[in-house]
């Protein structure tokens, strides 16, 4: 047996490292070897019976039939290949049939610096008594690894006693293995670079006790991995990088009891895994960066064994399916994840299902992952609990939607994590005790939960139960899972977190979220409503949104669209609601009410304050007086006001009705109108202005008078500031068209104007109140035609009056849209019909100037009775009609003038306006000039 000296020697190079050699000494059957190549028809045995020894280094090379080395009993033999030689070819030992190390004797075979061993199928320990040795270990000088190459399967441990050693970036391939086959064998592969590679199935603890290790960056791969087949397997892989990867199954427990432990960053790959399937397998993950990896299918513990899986301390199984547990009667399933509040232990999945066996499952520090939408995340448990440990558990939903309905027990914290949601069903009220929270993602308790809530982030949501909550910043609670209620059986802190309402927002009985809160409230909450198609209207009591059952001391703080006298509001339809504390007939009861109501507050301490009507949103007003300001736009003018006095104080006063003129003229007005009806009790000042041209003719002549016909074009701008109780707003609006007209001048001093124009309406709104744009570039049109009447009674060569009647009916509509706040707004009524009566007072005078032109001179004063018949303009909004109406009979004072010589004419106007029911409170006042080119 060669030395341990002469085993290093070789190992560190010492022999000649470019001279090939094949030597040995002893028990050599056959021998002695031939150097530097030794080609053996037949086997070869070292130690036949006795003590041999071979080395083959420095580039040599044997080949042979069968090698065995320790044949007999009691024999011990012993092989070195090792080196290369100085082109770099490897010393090498064939062996054309398998390899056995170990068969009655002692045998050990080192595979050094670069040496390589190949066979069929290789033995380490063959047979009974023996005890088999190998050592693949190191590179030569340019990285090529020791190679031990299997063309069959590895045995290690047949039946005896062996041990492999797979060392510092030695390489050992096959077909398939065995540690462990029906003796005692132990594996270990070492080091980065290190590997065992088999194409078939590999075995630790087949019918014989088996153990592999695997560290420090080794690998190892497989189609299937077993550990535990029919006798104990025992596997530990540990160290970063260290990998066993297996293409197809992996079982621990087959038929044998398996422990499998990954630890310090070492992964485990498969395809598939069992734990117990037909024995007992015990499998531990622990340590940062440690997996356990299972692609396609998903783990099974207790098959129809007893399996435990615990995951601990940063490490992670993962797999692609769900994980089951107990599968058969009589089976045994216990999954632990335990680890520390920074270092858990974590299992992601996409279920876990109880079969017919016993099932345990206990979170103490462990973290689990969804990976998958899963209503029945814990499927199968019926009557079995999950058990929560001192150091909790967190559960991710990772994005996915997943319903756990067994029920909790324990004191651990309970962490909802990650985007999705959890739903829970069970009724854990009186079996957990811990703490739980939501830090992200979505929880929804649709059970009872027992212990104490804190929504940290994320969103707290159901129609169940949680114990006493606290609401941190960026946390959001949201009753029910569209409209329902969620019960705290506790008290309630409110830190700065958001309450989020879903309500129908109408009447006192509309559907609405709702918290119940069974103790006592304290600090400050912002609520958040979300109106689900409710069109408004207005409350009495109000809809509950907030049920206190102790002392309400929590201030619950409305985030609205807008403020409303100082608080917040939000916005349905046509109407407005504020969060206020206490019912109406219920003064002290310390709930919160959503209310439309406009309140008038108590006429004494103690009493209810009395509601005076609705609340309106803030552009409810500015819709309301839409339709009066488009309105202002297309009022038609009197005869005069359009295109001056055409009579000229002579006997035939159709004579300067003849001929044709063109025309234009300018108005500017400010009006001020406090309705005498609106919904809104909205009033406004409109500033606007008028332009406009047109040309007349004569179209008929005749002894009782004349027709003259003409045709206009038009432009107007207004701008209205709307006030409210309820809001503050602008209109903005313009009007551009066209119209015609018809006039008959009778000889008698007889008129009769009929006139007519067509106006498209240009808009913008807009809301003080709420900050922001109601609408802009809303179209609309307008039409009108009126017919006045008069008669001019000459008092004297230069005085007349002239009593008239006008009648006009004007009808405005505007395109429909929808507001910021929903609500569709369309403007339903626009019609108006107003009547005039006035009479004139004319003062004329005609004279030639220094070169012989005519010039006609007037001054008139006119006093008019204005009425409207009709009802006023309605907008809806959302439904709800507003409407607007000012004082049906108005009074009017005006004075005007005309100077004409020859061909052209000035004329103009000062008009002033006010209600007669309330005197000044509504008015107008307007300026017109005009200018007239007649030939």
């Amino acid at each position: 047996m060669l030395s341990t000296a002469f085993v290093a020697l070789v190992c560190a190079g010492g022999l000649p490292a470019r001279a090939q050699s094949v030597t040995g000494n002893g028990d050599l059957n056959p021998g002695p070897p031939n150097s530097p190549n030794w080609a053996i028809v037949g086997d070869l045995r070292v130690g036949d019976t006795g003590t041999g020894q071979l080395s083959i280094t420095a580039g040599g090379t044997v080949t042979n039939d069968l090698g065995i080395i320790a044949y007999g009993g009691g024999s011990n033999g012993t092989v070195i290949v090792s080196g290369v030689d100085g082109s770099g070819n490897a010393s090498t030992w064939t062996n054309t049939s398998d390899l056995i190390i170990g068969q009655s004797g002692t045998g050990s075979l080192s595979i050094l610096n670069g040496g390589v061993v190949t066979n069929q199928a290789g033995y380490v320990g063959g047979g009974g008594g023996s005890q088999g040795t190998v050592t693949v270990s190191g590179t030569d000088g340019n990285g090529n690894a020791s190679t031990w190459i299997n063309a069959g399967d590895i045995y290690v441990a047949n039946g005896a006693a062996g041990t492999l050693n797979i060392l510092a970036g030695g390489r050992v391939s096959s077909t398939g293995g065995a540690v462990g086959a029906g003796g005692v064998g132990d594996a270990l592969v070492s080091g980065q670079g290190s590997s065992w590679q088999s194409s078939g199935r590999l075995s630790v603890g087949l019918f014989g006790i088996g153990t592999l290790r695997v560290e420090d960056g080794a690998t190892v791969s497989s189609l299937d991995g077993i550990v535990g087949s029919g006798a104990q397997g025992d596997v530990v892989l540990t160290g970063a990088g260290t990998t066993w990867t297996n293409t197809g199954q992996f079982t621990v427990g087959s038929f044998g009891p398996g422990t499998l432990r990954i630890e310090d960053g070492a992964s485990v790959i498969s395809n598939q895994g069992y734990i117990g399937a037909n024995n007992t397998g015990s499998v531990t993950v622990t340590g940062a960066g440690s997996r356990w990896l299972i692609s396609n299918f998903g783990l099974t513990i207790g098959n129809d064994g007893t399996g435990s899986l615990t995951v601990e301390n940063g490490g992670l199984v993962r797999a692609n399916g769900r994980v089951e547990l107990g599968v058969a009667a009589g089976s045994s399933g216990t999954l632990l994840l335990q680890g520390t509040p920074s270092n858990r232990g974590i299992l992601e999945t996409d279920g876990i299902w109880a079969g017919a066996g016993a099932a345990s499952v206990t979170f103490d520090g462990g973290l689990l992952r969804a990976t998958w939408d899963n209503s029945s995340f814990f499927a199968g448990f019926d009557t079995r609990t999950i058990a929560i440990g001192t150091n909790g558990i967190v559960i991710d939903t990772d994005g996915h939607d997943i319903g756990i309905s067994p029920t909790f027990t324990g004191a651990g914290a309970l962490i909802k994590d990650g985007a999705g949601k959890l739903t829970l069903t069970g009724d854990s009220g009186a079996t957990y005790t811990g703490a739980a929270s939501v830090v992200a993602g979505t929880l929804a308790v649709n059970g009872v939960l027992g212990g104490t809530m804190e929504v940290i982030g994320g969103r707290l949501q159901g129609i169940g139960t949680v114990g006493s909550t606290i609401n941190q910043p960026g946390g959001t609670i949201a009753p029910g899972n569209s409209i329902g209620t969620l019960t705290i059986n506790g008290n309630y802190l409110g830190n700065g977190g958001r309450l989020e309402i879903e309500t129908v927002l109408g009447g006192d009985a509309s559907p609405s979220d709702r918290l119940v809160i069974t103790g006592s409230t304290a600090g400050t909450t912002f609520v958040r409503v979300l109106n689900q198609g409710g069109a408004g209207a207005q409350t009495i009591e109000g809809i509950k949104v907030v049920d206190v059952g102790g002392a309400s001391n929590g201030v619950f703080t409305l985030q609205g669209n807008y403020v409303f006298q100082g608080q917040q509001a939000v916005v349905a339809g046509a109407y407005a609601y504020t969060l206020q504390k206490n019912g109406i007939s219920t003064p002290n009861d310390g709930d919160w009410y959503l209310r439309s109501a406009y309140m008038a507050p108590p006429s004494s301490p103690g009493s209810s304050p009395t509601v005076t009507g609705p609340i309106y949103q803030p552009g409810a007003p500015i819709y309301e007086a839409y339709g009066q300001i488009l309105q202002s736009l297309n009022e038609l003018q009197t005869l005069r006001q359009r295109v001056g006095e055409r009579f000229d104080g002579r006997a035939d006063d159709t004579a300067n009705a003849a001929g044709r003129a063109i025309w234009a003229r300018i108005d500017a007005a400010h009006s001020r109108v406090t309705p005498g009806f609106s919904t809104t009790g909205t009033g406004y000042m409109i500033d606007s202005w008028r332009l406009q041209a047109g040309a007349d003719g004569q179209v008929f002549a005749g002894d009782a008078g004349t027709l003259v016909g003409g045709v206009t074009l038009h432009h107007g701008e207004a701008q209205a500031d709307i006030s409210s109780v309820f809001g503050r707003g602008k209109i903005k609006a313009s009007g551009t068209g066209f119209g015609g007209a018809l006039t008959w001048y009778g000889a008698s001093g007889f008129y009769a104007d009929a006139q007519t124009k067509l106006n498209w309406f240009d808009s913008d709104l807009s809301s003080t109140t709420a900050g922001r744009q109601l609408a802009k570039g809303k179209g609309g049109f307008g039409y009108a035609f009126g017919l006045e009447l008069g008669q001019r009674i000459a008092l004297s060569d230069s005085w007349s009056l002239t009593p008239q009647a006008q009648l006009v009916y004007s009808h405005v509509d505007a395109d429909s849209f929808v507001d910021p706040f929903g609500a569709r707004i369309a403007l339903t009524d626009g019609d108006s019909l107003r009547g005039r009566l006035g009479i004139s007072a004319d003062y004329r005078q005609s004279w030639r100037d220094n070169a012989g032109r005519q010039v006609n001179a007037s001054l008139y004063g006119i006093a008019n009775l204005h009425y409207e018949f009709l009802g006023g303009t309605t907008a809806t909004v959302a439904g709800t009609p507003l409407t607007s109406r000012g004082e049906r009979l108005w009074g009017g004072l005006g004075l005007g003038a005309k100077y004409e010589t020859g061909r052209y004419a000035l004329y103009g106007e000062v008009e002033a306006r006010t209600s007669l029911a309330q005197f000044a409170d509504s008015y107008s006042i307007t300026g017109r000039a005009g200018l007239r080119v007649s030939w």
